[in-house]
């Protein structure tokens, strides 16, 4: 190869780095800024103080238990705003620059929750998009709006976690420990609560104006309350005599450290 060529190609290998190093450069300005990574391994970072210290405590040591037993991780971060940027956006950048968890498994999940935005996503590594669905992601979700709504943040972010938190354990066959399946339950718990309060003051009500029904319905079915709107008789005919003048109506935080895992995009975006 000639000396021209020589140079030739040399400008052609810059032309190429140089383009590369460009393209990065703007795929770093597009990403946005997000919290840092902590010194430590964490597995709640509250920053926009929405849960109780007692919760965070509790979801500390069910997230120290999961690493533990299966090396995944579960963490779940609470920021103030996410200043522009989309929830995916945010979510994904945080999550891959933590490195949440294990490197070879991909078997991180993360829960962030922008409090001023109201927006709030599940993002799910690679190893876990099995077991935490994008379908049973938004539908962890979906059971915290109505919480939410009412500023009932702390409560409802540790049922969450501890759904997550047995899905992970569920896909390792490990035994789930009783913490988490009570924190997990708690909701079903709840909606029964609440039925069951709902049903028996209908009930209630029912029993309350029962003779008054009764009398309604005596009169509906006896054709009275019709005969007697219009008069109380048909032209021709006798007081005495209704028959022909029926009706009826038939309608009806905690040492260690990140794994290094990466997200794939799997999960679930919503709000509240």
């Amino acid at each position: 190869m000639d000396r021209k060529s020589l140079l030739q190609s040399r400008s052609y290998v810059v032309g190429i780095i140089l383009m590369l190093l460009i393209a990065l450069a703007a795929v770093a300005a597009a990403a946005p800024a997000v919290l840092p990574k902590p010194a430590q391994m964490t597995y709640v970072a509250d920053t926009a103080a929405m849960i109780s210290n007692e919760d965070a405590a509790k979801i500390a040591e069910m997230g120290r238990g999961l690493d533990a037993a299966t090396g995944a991780q579960v963490v779940v971060v609470t920021i103030s705003s996410l200043d522009g940027a989309s929830i995916e956006e945010y979510a994904t950048t945080l999550f891959r620059n933590w490195g949440i968890g294990d490197a070879e498994k991909n078997n991180g999940v993360l829960l962030l929750i922008a409090k001023e935005d109201r927006k709030f996503r599940i993002e799910v590594g690679y190893g876990l998009e099995g077991a935490i669905t994008d379908g049973y992601a938004g539908s962890v979700l979906d059971d915290m709006k109505a919480d939410f709504k009412s500023e009932n943040y702390s409560e409802a972010i540790v049922v969450a976690y501890a759904k997550l938190t047995q899905k992970a354990y569920e896909e390792y066959g490990a035994e789930i420990p009783e913490n988490v399946k009570e924190e997990a339950d708690a909701s079903f718990w709840s909606v029964l609560l609440g039925a069951a309060i709902f049903f028996g003051l209908m009930a209630l009500l029912v029993y309350a104006v029962w003779d008054t029904l009764k009398d309604i319905l005596h009169l509906l079915s006896s054709g009275r309350l019709f005969s007697d709107s219009v008069g109380g008789k048909r032209a021709g005919q006798s007081g005495d005599d209704d028959s022909g003048w029926h009706s009826s109506d038939d309608s009806g935080s905690s040492g260690g450290s990140f794994g290094g895992g990466r997200s794939g995009g799997g999960g679930a975006s919503g709000g509240w």
